[in-house]
């Protein structure tokens, strides 16, 4: 149980009107009053969002910077906004009268999915360094991948060596289009959603837009493409992994596209057409796969348990064995060399693919990554990096750094989370590791054969955070 804490800070009538104060007050700013008097809300949505309001210090011109969203437990859309404040009008007690006008205080905040503070991202990024397992070597230059968008706490093992492999500083990710975004659009099936923000906040510094946004924009047909800021301040599973990206490369850049609910048919039509967009923007650009643009697909994988109306194969432990089982068995779709007809099974799996967020993202994803590469003479090939979820792996201790997590964690609530990079035909991580090697942490983990204990000893195991 979280306790919260509200407190209103005031000055003695008789120093209110003091040029001494108001001379103290200039000379803070409104910024620092809230880091002075807002204790941690400093680390948390004001002040970033006080931070996004900025501007080109070179220019003078004032920057269009997208917010983060780390948007599960705040009232980022307006009308959720509007119906929590008539909520709580209506149904709080009356607050005392104040004496004076209020001029600071300290609020409560809830923590952050995801590492924006750098000194969070810091002791993340050590922290794995130093209890991962080192993942197998890589021959080839990695060209794309697949990445989980869960809580850094919950998945960060799985960010992290994915991101340490990465070369290229320009990232094209296709996002999934969650439920809070879905009220920002009115058309949200059958086109792509792309923003027309100058920049996006980030970890350690802004993140820059690709000029491949706009070329996308100006020669896609207009029935394949919706602009909408609002849908991508109000969707996080690209944001995700910005903290990871810049941990290892601070200057990265970013063509971020968010692909909403479409049949493979639609699916294949656009991705077609967008490959022939980035692969001419490649070859003018001379752009090198894998060490100057990386194509990423973002997706958790089963959301299994009571909690999210998915018992397909049963419940309890033996409920979810046959769940993992059935993730990793759709994964051999996406995994080996890439081809249309091997994505088209992914996408037709059923059962299993709806219990994945990236159900979109991933088959569009992988449909546009094999047809643009196809068109400059490269096969993909594919491999897990590694498989787990928040059941056998629980939450990373790492106290003190203004993060949480979203959502409990045991047989009736979890979500798989996969990594899986693509490279030049052959593959070239020994698949005899395959996957007893998707969860050998040193330290607070289980081992793919530990997750077969009883439920008695589960119980023991497996706690909330």
């Amino acid at each position: 149980m979280k306790a919260f804490l509200l407190v209103l800070v005031f000055i003695p009538s008789a120093v209110t009107g003091s040029a001494s104060f108001a001379k103290t007050a200039s000379r803070l700013g409104q910024r620092n009053i809230l880091k002075i008097f807002g204790g941690g809300v400093a680390c948390g949505g004001v002040a970033y969002e006080v931070r996004a309001a900025s501007y080109d210090n070179k220019t003078g011109m004032s920057r269009n910077r997208r917010p983060i969203c780390d948007a599960i437990g705040y009232a980022w859309n307006p009308s959720a906004m509007d119906a929590l404040g008539e909520h709580l009008e209506n149904e709080l007690e009356p607050t005392p009268s104040l004496p004076n006008t209020p001029l600071g205080g300290i609020c409560p905040y809830d923590d952050h999915l995801f590492a924006w503070n750098p000194s969070a991202m810091d002791a993340l990024g050590e922290y794995l360094e130093n209890e991962l397992e080192p993942t197998p070597s890589l021959l080839n230059t990695p060209l794309g991948g697949i990445c989980p968008h869960d809580d850094h706490l919950f998945a960060g093992s799985l960010y992290y060596p994915l991101f340490k492999k990465v070369k290229a500083k320009h990232f094209v990710i296709f996002g999934v289009f969650h439920g809070g975004a879905a009220g920002a659009v009115d058309e949200k099936r059958n086109a792509i959603l792309l923003d027309t923000h100058d920049e996006w906040e980030g970890t350690y510094n802004p993140v820059g837009i690709s000029d491949l946004r706009e070329k996308i924009i100006e020669e896609m047909p207009d029935e394949y493409v919706v602009v909408s800021d609002e849908a991508h301040r109000q969707e996080y599973s690209i944001e995700a992994m910005i903290p990871f990206m810049q941990y290892f490369q601070r200057n990265v850049v970013i063509t971020p596209i968010i692909v909403p609910t479409m049949d493979f048919e639609k699916m294949n039509d656009i991705a077609e057409v967008l490959s022939d967009v980035i692969a001419h923007y490649m070859e003018e650009r001379h752009l090198i796969p894998g060490k100057d643009i990386f194509f990423l697909c973002s997706s958790d994988s089963s959301h299994y348990g009571s909690d999210f109306k998915n018992t397909f194969y049963g419940e309890g432990i033996e409920g979810y064995n046959l769940a993992v089982a059935a993730d990793l068995e759709a994964t051999q779709h996406l995994t080996g060399k890439l081809t249309p007809e091997r994505i088209k099974s992914f996408a037709e799996e059923g059962v299993v693919v709806r219990g994945w967020c990236g159900r979109y993202s991933v088959p569009f994803g992988t449909l546009t990554m094999q047809k643009t590469f196809k068109k400059i003479g490269i096969e993909l090939e594919g491999d897990i990096l590694h498989y787990s979820d928040t059941l056998s792996k629980g939450v990373i201790p790492l106290p003190g750094t203004f993060m949480g997590v979203t959502a409990p964690f045991n047989l009736d609530h979890w979500v798989g989370h996969l990594s899986v990079l693509y490279y030049k035909t052959p593959s070239v991580i020994d698949s005899s590791e395959g996957l007893q090697n998707v969860a050998t942490q040193k330290k607070g983990y289980l081992s793919w054969n530990e997750r077969r204990k009883p439920p008695g000893k589960l119980k023991e195991m497996f706690h909330h955070y």
